[in-house]
């Protein structure tokens, strides 16, 4: 009798699958992307890639899943772990911006990613819900330090003007190799620190 497939192993196997699409998607359209090239990708046959993920909509759908989870993650243990909201907003800027290479990487996926969506309705809601649960987090954050009186009076959806800093600053980084990533994270940090009010 046949052993039972362990869920462990098999959510390994569909995580190192959707990472080899992450990969693919980060260099080409989805449109462009075949199942051969992310089996090649993952170092499997294109066989036990389909056991897994019976389309490339499901594979890519999933990829995409895995990277929002991976990057909500981020950012929530940078705005809710340890320390002051200082630090914590310290963190949460160093999550949003990466070093140079993995913010290319992470915004030619973006970019494809966003394109494949609008065709995916399900997906783009759920892009679309990422989004908004980074900006609630932010705006949690934001609110903390008012009530502990370390941030200055600010309007209601504050934190959108900074999460908009924060893709813009992404992608000026990715377009201008001349562009100094520590030096851009050191002046938004400052600029953010203009913002709490002095201890």
């Amino acid at each position: 009798m046949a052993r039972p497939p362990d869920p462990q192993l098999q959510a390994q196997r569909r995580a190192h699958l959707c990472d080899a699409a992450y990969r693919l998607l980060a260099e080409q359209p989805a449109g462009s992307v075949t199942l051969s090239q992310v089996a090649q990708a993952a170092g499997v046959s294109k066989g036990q890639l389909t056991y897994y993920f019976k389309s490339k909509d499901e594979l890519l759908a999933a990829a995409i899943e895995r990277y929002l989870e991976r990057e909500r993650g981020a950012v929530f243990a940078a705005a809710v772990g340890e320390g002051s909201v200082r630090e914590r907003l310290r963190a949460l800027v160093e999550a949003a911006l990466p070093e140079r290479a993995a913010l290319r990487v992470e915004a030619r996926f973006q970019l494809n990613a966003l394109a494949y969506a609008q065709e995916q309705p399900a997906l783009w809601e759920r892009l679309r819900e990422a989004y908004r649960a980074q900006r609630e987090l932010g705006e949690a954050l934001l609110a903390q330090a008012q009530e502990e009186g370390e941030l200055i009076p600010l309007p209601p959806g504050a934190f959108l003007f900074v999460q908009a800093l924060l893709d813009g600053l992404s992608f000026q980084l990715v377009l201008d190799p001349e562009l100094d990533p520590n030096q851009l994270r050191a002046q938004l940090l400052f600029a953010l620190e203009g913002l709490l009010a002095a201890e």
